[in-house]
């Protein structure tokens, strides 16, 4: 049997046209160290979700029926390709119906496990936000024995079984692919290797023996946010296998994006971290600080007339009064704070003599002294 491997993950929006808004999508593919010790491991991602703000958990995706697949001969012919026969794909069991964002789903050949894998895990509970699962699960995987045709859509509505089979996404060393295929059997993602160069999404060249790919941040529709590396210490000098965790810092940002990086998700909130009183010329500042929820924050600033004067955490050259500053989360919650500047303490108000009544037709001048010894000009 070819030596050879491969690990898969499920990431958060959909980047090109022909990917569904709600989708799982590719996140590492390896091909181990040694025998067929091969994995898959995926991300759940969305874009178009609502996140209920008053809720400490992200929103859940339903991934049943979604199918995965090596090279069908869609991406080369079938000699050197490694075109296998049939296609796995997730059941209609109930327990696939609500897979919160940002979590990783690993699925493992279990006849020849990968010796970096953590422990199978079925828990949606135990708070570490992944899932670790054989792939001969018969409640969680199924298989169908019929080769789809080398096209982008032509998977079968019917025949599958119980059970997932390794041997239906089996992985050549000199060529193959990794695919996700969605409910309409329409390929979604695609990372392939070697001889399977045709239709490419992701592309890497060169034979895949003791080969790991991942994705690191970004779109992972792009090639330049991939990256290849050794999974044999013996054969290449080291292993960067990651499965059932980011692949690195940049990866579990993009993850945590989704998921408040697996930590509870808390109201969002603003704070005022410090302001500055108003002189003449409207010197005044202040900054604030978003909290809670997901970050990144966007802020703006609207002044006591309903007008926005900014859109940073900072300002400055603010005027005595008061403003609203409404901070959003990433995932679409605010918060509004309001920030009242000050006057200097130590200006002093000029005073004047009340002007007498004036007839129409008479003049008067202003006084450009106040009756308190300060001297300035009129506007208007």
């Amino acid at each position: 049997m070819d030596h050879f491997r491969f690990a898969l993950v499920l990431l958060t929006f959909i980047f090109t046209q022909e990917m569904n808004a709600q989708s799982l999508i590719i996140n590492e593919v390896s091909n181990g160290p040694a025998g067929n010790q091969e994995y898959v491991e995926f991300v759940v991602v969305s874009n178009t979700v609502t996140y209920n703000c008053n809720s400490n958990t992200p929103p859940c995706i339903d991934v049943r029926g979604w199918i995965i697949d090596d090279n069908s001969g869609y991406h080369g012919g079938t000699v050197g390709t490694g075109v296998a026969p049939g296609a796995v794909r997730f059941t209609n069991d109930a327990f696939w119906s609500c897979i919160p964002l940002g979590t990783i789903i690993l699925v493992y050949n279990n006849v020849d496990p990968n010796t970096s894998l953590p422990a199978t895990d079925l828990s949606m509970s135990d708070g570490n936000c992944r899932l670790v699962i054989p792939i001969s699960n018969t409640t969680l995987f199924e298989s169908n024995l019929t080769t789809p045709g080398a096209i982008a859509c032509s998977y079968p509505a019917v025949g599958w079984t119980a059970g997932g089979n390794w041997n239906n996404t089996v992985l050549a060393n000199g060529g193959d692919c990794m695919r996700i295929v969605d409910l309409a059997g329409c390929e979604v993602f695609s990372l392939c290797y070697g001889s399977a160069n045709t239709n490419n999404l992701i592309y890497f060249a060169g034979p895949g023996g003791d080969q790991v790919w991942y994705f690191n941040n970004g779109n992972p529709a792009l090639q330049a946010n991939w990256s290849a590396g050794c999974a044999d210490p013996v054969a290449c000098g080291s292993n960067v296998q990651t499965p059932g965790s980011p692949n690195n810092a940049q990866n579990a940002a993009y993850i945590g994006q989704f998921n408040n990086a697996c930590q509870p998700i808390t109201p969002v909130s603003i704070a005022l971290v410090n302001a500055l009183p108003s002189g003449c010329l409207c010197d005044g500042s202040a900054t604030v600080a978003g909290g809670g929820s997901i970050g990144p924050y966007t802020y703006e600033w609207i002044s006591s007339s309903g007008a926005v004067i900014g859109t940073t955490a900072s300002m400055s050259n603010l005027c005595a009064g008061s403003y609203q500053v409404v901070v959003e989360s990433s995932i679409g919650c605010t918060d509004t704070l309001l920030v009242t500047i000050t006057a200097n303490a130590g200006l002093v108000t000029p005073t004047f003599t009340q002007v007498t009544p004036i007839c129409s037709g008479g003049a008067f001048t202003l006084p450009t002294t106040a009756t308190n010894g300060f001297t300035g000009s009129w506007s208007p």
